[in-house]
């Protein structure tokens, strides 16, 4: 049998409308043990991914992010069955946490900008340059064997099929911060770019003094490599005095987006690229509650810390997308692709409330700068040779680059007392710290695949895939902390220390030998560096046993290789390497059953993947975590965890994109990894590999028009999916430390995700659609001593979206997010953790098609 009669077969069983059919289309029957020889199909032919992949998967694609008004990539994906969001960035799938998930753009791993996870904050990517994404919940060799809940691949836009241009811009309203008074400080000229101007970089003083990694430290009789007191006064002076938070009135959201392209053509060939450039700048401001419990000898709780904290964060995201193309003869094209991302969070906060740990009122500022970025450089092709049997080759090339800039943060403290009835500066070593603090990690991912489609016996065909990957990664963090100490008694009177501001506390005047003094507060492990190797060859085999039978076939290999150093900037040979090696095979098998005569199918899945640790995972040296504060030591005794990866799916298909589908997956962990909290005053959190773990649940999801209730409703359709999850961790009793319940559901996980949307589209004039989503409750962090775990109660959202095409240029759109402004809280035993109202948000957008 030929392959090109071969492909249109498949296409036509799989991919063929129903509905459509029943009006317009006559569909060939293949003759009883003959070849088939023609399909016909007549009417508008519709292809679907989701459909046709021998995978269970969901496709995002940019109509679906455009009709439910998504600004991000995470946005889109929280609506996907099986699916929930961790901070509004990172993807839990089926429950499972980042480390049981990867990120593949355009083929290509990914690095990641974040300081203790290799995972892909997924808000980092705009919805404009997004031109699919397919999220597989079924493993494949072709993709990274890191894999339980599935693997995102994201697709950017393509080579244009004829010239655009088209401008966009919007201005938005949040109900808890535009036009109202939010926290802020002095910051830079550029600081609406995005990028500091250098007012929160190092002073060339400082800068000059710790160059080489020297320590900021006084001279003294053991140590000689520092410095005199005269020195520190004057590095201590150099700094800007900008330690005070101010309110000041919030202006509205504003963004603004192009996107243009062009595209030539020749006799055999296409030539064509495309660009897109966007800006965004948004406030936001919350009060959360941060609330600590203690529990008794019989379990009842009672209240430590009780302490609340008001913000306000402005997001600046921009980004820079290119690509270009050129398609010779429809057998060989080449691209290549630049992206740049970068995402800016400002913050200024004031905490306040009673602290118990130290039995004491307190009132600290903090004002912090991060600067993200990611840039991609990608040059892929595609050869298809057919002569040889329509040989197909695929490669890929791509350096990647992920940093994490955070100069300048901030923080200082003020304790009340009594006696005078105010609040005083706080004398205590951390009390006042600044810190500097950079990560850069790059990425090297080089691949090659082949497909070849053949005959095989017993009346089969064959698609034969195959090829490798190499992929190099390699991280550096580091970062530096300064606080003023108190060195003597002009450091101390009463009328000083009840200065309302920092900024008239520590000043020229009183920074000195006698009074406040600049010292290093760097520690000895918050410096580290890593790398891995990894060199994977997969097989995979696409066999169409019969005219309803389809089998998908294949093994990886993978070997892995992790190390990271932890060490003292100012001692290297006090340096701990942890390394990690791991040389597996993963075989996959699925299965693919149509039911032609009813436009159903039905696929079972198996497979065996792995996880393994995240760098700072494998490293014994305490750090603190520069996001949450806690004290974090790693494990170099962990090993990787390996997954038994078990689905099944039902799949009807009404039409080319209506359909129901209902799911059932298991998942057997052996040794998988998961944090606990240690014995100690300090309570710190550390890895262990848990005896073994299980996942399962259910999906439904279904997407229908409902001009089957009634023709008048021919334009409205309704989308809707729900998740049951449940899952089960067993920790041995010897690691499981301070833990209340060492057998409990997984971290993170979800029991229930539910999402439903209520559109209306005329492919004319409007569109529109109602967004809800659900998620149930989950465990964010597992008790200790007895208390409870604390929960992330179930939250729901509704987002309205609603685009009007006025003429053949204009477009209005408008949209409404977290219309019922339900409270988002954290509990632990019935009782606050933390709390706050995320508040409503509106935009209006404006879009002009040249």
């Amino acid at each position: 049998m030929q392959r090109k009669t071969l492909s249109l077969a498949i296409a036509g069983i799989l991919l063929t409308s129903n509905h459509l059919a029943a009006q317009d289309a006559a569909v060939s029957t293949p003759p009883a043990g003959g070849e088939i020889t023609e399909i016909v199909t007549l009417g508008e032919f519709i292809p679907d991914e989701k459909r046709a992949t021998a995978s269970v998967a969901n496709v995002l694609d940019a109509e679906a992010f455009s009709r439910a008004g998504d600004d991000n990539v995470a946005e889109g994906l929280k609506r996907v069955s099986g699916l929930n969001l961790a901070g509004g960035k990172y993807v839990y799938i089926r429950g499972l946490g980042e480390r049981y998930s990867s990120t593949i753009l355009n083929g290509s791993t990914l690095p990641s900008p974040e300081p203790i996870r290799r995972v892909v904050p997924l808000d980092l990517f705009p919805a404009s340059i997004i031109d699919s994404v397919l999220v597989q919940k079924t493993y494949s060799t072709q993709y990274p064997a890191e894999f339980a809940g599935g693997t995102i691949q994201m697709r950017t836009k393509v080579v244009p099929d004829a010239p655009f241009f088209e401008m966009s811009s919007s201005i938005g309203y949040s109900g808890n911060t535009t036009f109202r008074d939010g926290y802020t400080y002095p910051g830079g000229g550029t600081d609406w770019l995005g990028a500091d101007d250098g007012t929160r970089a190092l002073p060339p003083a400082l800068k000059d003094a710790i160059a080489g990694n020297r320590e900021l430290k006084r001279n003294n009789l053991f140590f000689k490599n520092g410095f005199e007191p005269e020195e520190l006064e004057a590095i201590g002076e150099s700094l800007n005095n900008n330690y005070s938070v101010q309110k000041q009135s919030v202006k509205p959201d504003v963004g603004a987006s192009t996107s243009f392209g062009d595209v030539w053509y020749g006799d055999n060939f296409r030539i064509g690229g495309m660009a897109n450039l966007s800006y965004s700048n948004s406030w936001d401001s919350i009060t959360v509650t941060r609330n600590t419990y203690v529990a008794d000898q019989n379990g009842n709780l009672s209240q430590r810390d009780d302490l609340d904290f008001t913000s306000t964060e402005k997001s600046v995201d921009t980004s820079m997308y290119l690509t270009g193309g050129i398609e010779i003869d429809d057998a060989h094209s080449l691209k290549a692709t630049l992206l740049q991302i970068r995402k800016t969070d400002d913050l200024a906060g004031i905490q306040t409330g009673f602290l118990a740990t130290e039995s004491q009122d307190i009132l600290s500022t903090r004002m912090e700068w991060i600067e993200n970025e990611l840039l991609s450089q990608q040059i892929e092709g595609e050869h298809v040779f057919y002569d040889l049997d329509e040989l197909t080759v695929n490669w890929h090339y791509n350096e990647s680059r992920a940093s994490r800039e955070a100069p300048d943060f901030r923080q200082n403290r003020f304790e009340f007392d009594p006696a005078t009835d105010q609040y005083l500066f706080s004398l205590r070593a951390d009390a006042n710290q600044r810190w500097w603090s950079t990560l850069e990690d790059n990425n090297e991912d080089i691949g090659v695949s082949a497909r070849l489609f053949m005959a095989t016996p017993f009346d089969t065909s064959t698609e034969l895939s195959f090829g490798m990957t190499r992929v190099r990664k390699d991280r550096e963090s580091e970062i530096r902390r300064f606080l003023f100490i108190a060195n003597g008694i002009d450091a101390t009177p009463l009328e000083l220390r009840s200065r309302p501001s920092l900024n008239d506390i520590v000043t020229a005047d009183t920074i000195s030998q006698n009074g406040f003094e600049l010292r290093e507060g760097t520690r000895a492990t918050d410096n580290y560096s890593a790398d891995q190797s990894l060199d994977a060859w997969f097989v995979e085999a696409d066999i169409e046993l019969t005219y309803y039978l389809r089998l998908l076939a294949g093994a990886r290999v993978e070997k892995s290789l992790q190390s990271v150093t932890t060490f003292n900037l100012f001692d290297p040979d006090e340096a701990i390497t942890s390394n990690l090696e791991s040389d597996d095979v993963f075989p996959v098998l699925t299965a693919t059953w149509i039911l032609d005569d009813y436009n159903m199918q039905v696929r079972a899945g198996y497979s065996e993947t792995i996880s393994r640790p995240d760098f700072r995972e494998l490293s014994p040296a305490p750090f603190i975590d520069p996001v949450t504060g806690f004290i974090i030591v790693g494990n170099p005794s962990l090993t990787v965890g390996y997954i038994d990866n078990y689905d099944l799916r039902w799949e009807w298909y009404f039409s080319a994109d209506e359909s129901l589908s209902v799911g059932l997956f298991y998942k057997e962990f052996e040794t998988p990894i998961e944090a606990i909290i240690e014995l100690g005053a300090a309570n710190q959190r550390t890895f262990i590999n848990a005896r073994d773990a299980i996942t399962q649940g259910i999906e439904i999801d279904t997407y229908r028009w409902l001009d089957f209730v009634n023709r008048d409703l021919a334009n409205w359709y309704v989308a809707a999916n729900l998740t049951l999850i449940d899952s089960e961790v067993n920790i041995r009793p010897q690691d499981a430390g301070l833990v209340t319940n060492p057998t409990r559901a997984l971290q993170g996980q979800a029991d229930y995700i539910f999402n439903v949307q209520l559109g209306f589209d005329d492919n004319y004039r409007h569109r529109g659609s109602l967004v809800y989503h659900i998620t149930g409750d989950k465990i964010r962090e597992v008790g200790i001593l007895g208390q409870p775990d604390v929960y992330d109660e179930a939250y729901g959202e509704l987002d309205l979206n609603y685009t009007r095409y006025i003429g053949d240029h204009w477009t209005l759109n408008l949209r409404g997010k977290n219309l019922l402004n339900r409270k988002r809280a954290t509990t632990q035993g019935g009782l606050d953790v933390n709390s706050y109202f995320e508040g409503r948000s509106a935009s209006l957008g404006v879009e002009y098609v040249f």
